[in-house]
């Protein structure tokens, strides 16, 4: 896309250092000091609701300038860009993939994207049930504090992901053809935050009634969805060229998420072909929060990215693997071992800069709206970032289209055409494979040998994520559950549960035994077990619910196929205990 022209009427503007001024000295007041202590070389004029950066990288982009009609020219200009954009789509004859690039000019940024197109950018972050735009200004002022220098501080420039031209394929084929192609599909797994803890605390009033109020409809995967799409294809358009599906829960980490994706458990819309992108957004807090005595923070999420990672790998072994985002809140280092077994298919984006300076304009509540918009933007400059580096590499060396998608090995199938990798899986969720009582108890029927004292029950107090799940509701309950003549070999068990500081979650334990009896009946059963307690430790007072995840590869003890397994659990402390999930996987 052709970008319109610096102004050659605008004033020249002397090079001044002052840098830090938005934000760390006193906002406008402390840039109407330093206009008088330069001298009057500038006077700037901030207006609430007016936008503060100029119009070239070479710049320092903490200038500020207040026009609204610079302003109004600039969303005129991006739509006049947008439809150009849009309608090229019609008389495209070059390959698909290349066809976003060749309308970038080089050396284009996305700083200068940003700053150019500042306005429009405003426009797209509207909330589709805030018609009138109530929160323009506040939206406004919390971007104000996200310098685009902030953002572009946020991208891990040492990354060069690969796979982005098959990326651009599948917007590129949306575009031209929306009824033939599926949008872009991206998974968000993480945490509390991304869940949508806070999102609609903020220091602006939301309507009663909104659904700006429910974390489904305020948290950052749903606002980025809509911006997203608002921002291409524009507010008033019903079509989409990106779909978000937020899988994050809280009382998680990324380990929580590892046998899901390794065995293709998604929600159903995802299915057959899954997601394209995955961003992984567990932070700092959710491995805290989660964390039973693990002595080193940058240890742990090292070690269960690489794992997930190869999770990811192994789940698709015959086509093209989900590229992966990591929003990553430690500046853990781990690119080592991710080009190893991942390729390159993967960055990180560092939010905490622009992050913190967004919540600190919101009364630095930690989780709210602010902080929600923030990520937003981040992660959308992160995909720009991510986009403008492949198009630099591609002018000089294009990806040739017969590279973009994986060529498959010979008799090699991908999972949507494969029957389940898990002969046996549930796992109760918003985003689970059931999230009512009936499914829970439809699925467990035909398995269910024995039952004492358990019950399948929806339960708000525990959160919304672990309300279903089977509970022991007796002391000594047990139950017994057997799968026959499996068709997959079973090498791994999956568990998910509860744990809790709170009675009476806290004082259960469970024992489970899983036993295996060889095809043919002639053997003996092959038997496992272990304990599982119900008790979270943590040195807060506050009321603490987590799942549990507990994977188990079987090893010696795998069943092979025509095996039948039985799985039973005993309550052998305590009144009450919950499973969330339970998966027998190959």
């Amino acid at each position: 896309m052709s970008l319109p022209r610096h102004n050659p009427q605008r004033p020249r503007r002397r090079r001044v250092n002052v840098m830090g001024v938005l934000g760390r000295s006193g906002g406008p007041l402390g840039i109407f000091v330093m206009s008088l202590t330069l001298g009057g070389l500038i006077m700037l004029i901030i207006i609430q609701g007016t936008f503060f950066w100029p119009d070239a990288d070479n710049l320092s982009d903490n200038w500020a300038f207040s026009n609204e009609i610079k302003e109004v020219k600039k969303i005129e200009e991006w739509e006049i860009q947008r439809k150009r954009f849009l309608d090229s789509f019609q008389t495209n004859n070059e390959k698909s993939h290349e066809h976003i690039c060749n309308n970038i000019p080089s050396r284009t940024t996305a700083k200068s994207l940003w700053i150019k197109y500042i306005g429009s950018i405003i426009q797209a972050s509207q909330h589709p049930d805030d018609p009138k735009f109530n929160h323009e200004n506040f939206t406004k002022q919390l971007l104000s504090s996200m310098t685009p220098s902030s953002l572009h501080r946020t991208f891990d420039h040492e990354s060069k992901p690969e796979g982005m031209a098959r990326i651009l394929d599948i917007i590129i084929k949306r575009l031209e053809q929306p009824k033939n192609f599926p949008p872009l599909r991206i998974a968000v797994v993480g945490g509390t935050f991304s869940e949508g803890e806070g999102c609609s605390d903020s220091s602006i009033l939301i309507p009663e009634g909104s659904i700006m109020a429910n974390p489904s409809f305020c948290a950052w995967p749903y606002r980025l969805e809509a911006f997203l799409n608002s921002f291409l294809l524009g507010r008033e358009s019903k079509d989409n060229w990106v779909e978000i599906t937020n899988m994050a829960e809280e009382g998680t980490d990324t380990g929580f998420m590892i046998p899901l994706v390794r065995n293709w458990i998604y929600p159903k819309h995802l299915l057959p072909h899954g997601p394209d992108i995955i961003i992984n957004s567990y932070g700092a807090f959710d491995y805290e929060t989660y964390g039973e005595g693990s002595s080193n923070l940058k240890e742990t999420i090292n070690s269960e990215m690489a794992t997930f990672l190869r999770a990811i790998e192994v789940s698709h072994p015959c086509g093209d693997v989900p590229m992966v985002i990591h929003i990553d809140d430690t500046n853990v280092d781990f690119h080592e071992s991710i080009n190893k077994m991942h390729g390159k298919s993967f960055f990180s984006i560092f939010p905490k800069e622009p992050f913190e300076r967004a919540i600190e304009v919101d009364g630095n509540r930690k989780f709210a709206m602010s902080g929600h918009l923030a990520m937003m933007w981040i992660v959308s400059f992160g995909m720009a970032e991510a986009v403008l580096r492949h198009c630099d590499r591609e002018k000089s060396n294009p990806t040739p289209a017969e590279n973009l998608y994986k060529k498959q090995a010979e008799n090699c199938q991908d999972p949507s055409a494969l029957s389940p990798s898990c002969p046996f899986s549930i796992f109760a969720s918003p985003q689970g494979t059931v999230t009512r009582v009936t499914q829970f108890q439809k699925y467990l029927r035909p398995y269910l040998t024995t039952n004492v004292g358990w019950e399948v029950l929806s339960d708000m107090t525990t959160g919304w994520s672990r309300k279903t799940g089977l509970v022991a509701m007796q002391a000594g309950a047990k139950m017994e559950l057997e799968v026959k003549n499996i068709t997959k070999e079973v090498r791994y068990f999956h568990l998910m549960t509860l744990k809790s500081n709170v009675d009476p979650w806290k004082t259960g334990k469970a024992k489970f035994r899983l036993a295996s009896l060889p095809p043919g009946g002639n053997d003996k059963f092959v038997e496992t077990s272990f304990d599982i307690s119900g008790h979270h430790e943590t040195d807060d007072d506050e009321a603490k619910h987590v799942t549990h995840h507990f994977n188990m590869e079987l090893q010696d003890h795998k069943a092979l196929v025509g095996s039948d397994i039985k799985v039973s659990v005993e309550l052998v402390e305590g009144t009450n205990f919950k499973i969330l999930g339970l998966m027998l996987c190959s």
